[in-house]
């Protein structure tokens, strides 16, 4: 599973209290990405990112998965927003 460097999120969880947190981006595509959340959020919630000043955007979640660590987040680009693939530098 490649899993790319440590990105910032923010975002509103669904009890409606903002949210930051450091994580790791797993499976990126062009349209979007999968990461591991510590709250729920409501689908289509806006997700903030910021990999760097000249990566970062938004993006919207897709589905969310609880798991024993937390919520298996699917995420989709909006905007253009454009990660780097792991094997790139």
């Amino acid at each position: 599973m490649p899993v790319l460097k440590q990105v910032q999120v923010n975002y509103v969880d669904e009890q409606g209290r903002d949210r930051f947190e450091i994580v790791q981006i797993h499976d990126v595509s062009s349209s979007g990405c999968r990461l591991l959340l510590h709250f729920r959020c409501c689908p289509r919630t806006l997700i903030a990112l910021r990999l760097s000043p000249a990566h970062s955007g938004s993006a919207t979640i897709r589905y969310q998965n609880p798991t024993p660590r937390g919520y298996a987040t699917g995420l989709e680009f909006l905007g253009g927003l454009r990660l780097p693939l792991p094997d790139q530098p």
